[in-house]
């Protein structure tokens, strides 16, 4: 068995210099959602034959999870190379994963819910703007039936349960309020008694990787809870495919655009395969506003346990 990791976003001819040396053997590509619109489409058409000529000799798996690299501005794009990856590959050898396998039922119902939230959105938004569908730009595809075969439903596969995502909001984004949540936290988590070790809890973010005072802030954190080489793993959210902790910390920025934000969302939660603890807090000097808490209650209510930091 040969692993290749492909870190960071090649350029098209490195990349197929990589596919091409994969030779005599059968692939599994994973997390290719990360690629949907890195390259042109041209050169995402020329990649998704190269995949579908290897069929002739050798196996070739591809996942694909559109919820997780989903992004308003690239949505016709992002949709529209999707398609043609679905229509390269014979119908009986289309598989939608419609069950949850990784997290415990909680979370599970959580990322559920908000994949359901997410696709009705944008099923609606598909519908009724014209300009978004001539973009697409595809005779062949049709809304909403291919939109839910993209974006299939997902439920939870395990009866296990375990912690209660918390959820905590912060009506501001003040570095001590965060710093003090994040701190109590991982004491908890890492508690003498525990059996947690620091290397099993992330700590997953986006938009503070651009903002120096909060990647200090979580610098300094996990250096004071260094134990060796035993040490908890940071990463921004756009670069956290395939990766998984037993617990993780979110930290979940309101972006500007909140017609991007579920899509982060959903990815940062799903890296959880047991607890999970999601900071929700808007950009410093600015207050999280009272329409995006209500959007927000209507797929956690019940699930999640609120936490509201005044």
């Amino acid at each position: 068995v040969n692993i290749i990791e492909i870190e960071g976003r090649p350029k098209f001819l490195n990349f197929m210099d990589v596919l091409n040396g994969i030779q005599k053997c059968h692939l599994f590509f994973d997390d290719v959602q990360d690629f949907l619109c890195q390259y042109s489409f041209s050169e995402w058409d020329f990649f998704v034959e190269k995949l579908s000529k290897r069929q002739r000799d050798y196996i070739t798996w591809i996942s694909c999870d559109v919820m997780q690299c989903y992004e308003y501005r690239n949505g016709p794009e992002i949709l529209k190379r999707a398609f043609r990856l679905i229509e390269r590959i014979p119908i009986h050898q289309l598989m939608c994963l419609s069950v949850n396998l990784r997290n415990t039922q909680d979370i599970a119902l959580m990322l559920h819910n908000i994949r359901e939230h997410f696709t009705f959105a944008m099923t609606n938004l598909i519908l009724k703007d014209k300009n978004y569908v001539h973009q697409l730009d595809c005779e062949d595809f049709c809304f909403p039936i291919d939109n839910r075969f993209i974006l299939p439903e997902q439920l939870s596969g395990h009866f296990i349960h375990g912690p209660r995502l918390v959820l905590h909001i912060l009506k501001d984004g003040k570095r001590s309020k965060i710093r003090n949540i994040l701190e109590k936290e991982l004491d908890r988590l890492l508690d003498s008694r525990s059996t947690i070790r620091n290397s099993d809890v992330g700590i997953i973010g986006d938009y503070f990787f651009h903002h120096h005072e909060m990647r200090c802030l979580v610098e300094e954190i996990v250096e004071l809870r260094r134990n060796h080489d035993d040490e908890i793993r940071f990463c921004g959210t756009r670069n956290c495919y395939s990766a998984e902790w037993p617990a993780v910390l979110v930290l979940h920025q309101i972006p500007l655009i909140e017609k991007i934000d579920l899509p982060l969302l959903y990815l940062a939660i799903s890296r959880a395969r047991v607890y999970c603890s999601v900071l929700i807090y808007s950009r410093v000097k600015s207050q999280l506003n009272d329409r995006y808490v209500e959007n927000l209650m209507r797929y956690v209510s019940g699930i999640a346990k609120i936490v509201d930091h005044i």
